[in-house]
Parts: C-alpha cells; structure tokens; sequence
C-alpha cells in the first residue's frame, strides 16, 4: 500500500449541541459541551490510519494546551507526527462548531497556528513527501502553501486528491496539479461559479482537473472525467453528527487508492466510511476501522445485493 501524507490543519474542536440553530439575536439553551481534536487534516489523518493505512501528518500546532492534546491523539492513533512543528506564541487552530438535532452543524474557524504552514515549511518538509506515494490536502491553510505542496508532489509524480474546503477560488496552477478534486455541492458551485453540477464539473475539468469526484452526503457521489460521468449510491444510515462526514470519505477515498482499488470500488468504499462516520458524535472520535467498513459493507452486500 502506498503511504499517504496528509498536510493540512489540526485544530481542537469546541462543539455546542442545540435543539435548533438560533436566529440573529437569539439565546437558545445548550444541550451538550464536549472539546474534542479536530481540523480537516488530522480527521483526515486519523481516519485513514484507522482504515489501516500509513499516515504522515505535516502541519503544525500552537503551544498551548489544545497543541498537546491535538498531537497525543494523532500520536495514539498511530499517525506519524515526526514533521508537525510547535509555534511559540501561537494558538492552536480553534473550530467552534454548533450541532441541531437533525445532525446539521455550522462551523466558525479560528486559523492559528494553521495560517503558519508557509511555503518555507512545505521546503523543508520536501525529502519526506518523496517516501509517499498520495497526498491529500484540503483550504485550512493558506492557499499559496496549499498550491506549492500540489505542483511539487505533482513533478515527483505523487497522486494529489483536494478537498476543496472551506471553499475558496482555486486558480489553474493548483487545479492542473490536481488528480483527484471532491467538492460538495456548495463547493462546486462556490469554485467553478456555476449551478448545474455536470457543468461545473466540466470547467474545472476543462482548467486541468483529471477527475471531480462530486460528494452528494447521504445519496453517494458522482465522479466525472472527460470520459464518463457515473453515480455511485450512498448508504442509508441514521445521523447523529454529520461534522466528519467529508473528512472521513476522503480519506477513505485516499485509501482505497492507497491499496490500488479502481475507481468506483474506491468511491463506493468512502461512501461507507462516510456513512459509518455520520452514525457517531464528533470528528475523530466517529471515524470508523476497516473492519467495521468491511462488515457493514458485507451486510448491505448480502441484505440488498449490492
């Protein structure tokens, strides 16, 4: 299996659980109040070492409290963190996030340390990106770093999958370093400013994106190429906490191209490792194993042959 690296943002989590979303103005009564490590790329990180892969982390923390509870979690989850670096008088990435009953949240992101991946450090941490063969990033940090790691892993020929999140404009230089680009909706029609999906898809296509790969939440995802545009089921499932949903289908997706699954196969197994994710409150503390992946796969297999 090919190693994957992930560099992005670690955060730590501070999550509200409320009945209903207030309105502008309006105070409404906390269910629940849990911190908990998060950031898109340590879920990410977490979640493919979950799945069984071999994960190196590169990002950085601040030195407070939040830093060293962020890193002993990915340290216990087995996830490399030899190259995440430490700096002084910076806070950690904070995401103060709000979750309703129907499992919807928002989300507000303090940068912190996250904002100092700088393109300096995406030098030095070069001769350790050439032992892995994938490289997943994701728009919590600064996107001119975000746009260095893409072209170099591209010229050594390391397979670069984007999550385009939070939304930001991608310009051609990132997207024709890209193999594998997954918006959601929202994001699609954010970056490639159009409505109709299959034609956003086509712009980004037509700016040097090998493949979109379209997540749909619950109904699964589209992936389209210049060759074919296919739809592939999700899994029906009671939410809990959607806030790792996209987290956790690309880094299932990562892995499953880790292990050389083809396309499809590979989309339909981040569906269920999306799907498994949802059923469970928090981030990282959601991500499912490969074996609960494979079971719940084989049950659906057998009870509605898919």
């Amino acid at each position: 299996m090919k190693k994957i690296a992930i560099i992005g943002s670690i955060n730590m989590d501070i999550v509200s659980s409320v009945m209903q979303f207030p309105e502008p103005g309006e105070t409404v009564k906390g269910l629940e109040f849990r911190t908990c490590p998060g950031g898109k790329g340590a879920n990410q990180a977490v979640a493919a070492k979950r799945l069984g892969a071999d994960v190196v982390m590169f990002g950085k923390v601040g030195d407070d409290i939040y830093g060293k509870q962020a890193l002993q979690v990915l340290e216990n989850s087995g996830v490399d963190i030899r190259h995440v670096e430490t700096c002084q008088g910076v806070n950690t990435g904070i995401a103060v996030i709000h979750v309703n009953k129907e499992g919807e949240n928002y989300i507000v992101i303090q940068e912190g340390a996250n904002k100092h991946v700088d393109i300096d450090y995406i030098k030095k941490i070069q001769p350790f990106l050439d032992t892995c063969g994938l490289v997943l990033l994701q728009l919590e940090i600064p996107m001119e770093t975000v746009k260095r790691a893409a072209q170099y892993c591209a010229e050594q020929g390391i397979e670069v999958i984007l999550d385009p999140a939070p939304a930001a404009p991608c310009d051609g230089q990132l997207l024709r370093c890209t193999d594998f680009i997954t918006p959601n909706e929202g994001e699609l029609k954010k970056i490639a400013c159009e409505d109709d999906m299959e034609k956003g898809a086509r712009k980004l296509l037509d700016a040097g994106v090998k493949n979109v790969i379209k997540k749909a939440g619950a109904k699964g995802c589209y992936f389209i190429n210049r060759d074919r545009m296919d739809y592939i089921a999700g899994f029906k499932v009671k939410a809990a906490d959607t806030t790792g949903a996209g987290d956790s289908f690309n880094a299932g997706f990562a892995v499953a191209r880790a292990k050389g699954y083809e396309d499809r196969k590979a989309l339909e197994y981040a569906n269920a490792v999306g799907a498994l994710a949802v059923t469970k409150m928090g981030a990282q503390d959601s991500m499912p194993t490969h074996k609960e992946v494979e079971l719940f796969m084989n049950d659906l297999k057998r009870g509605r042959g898919i």
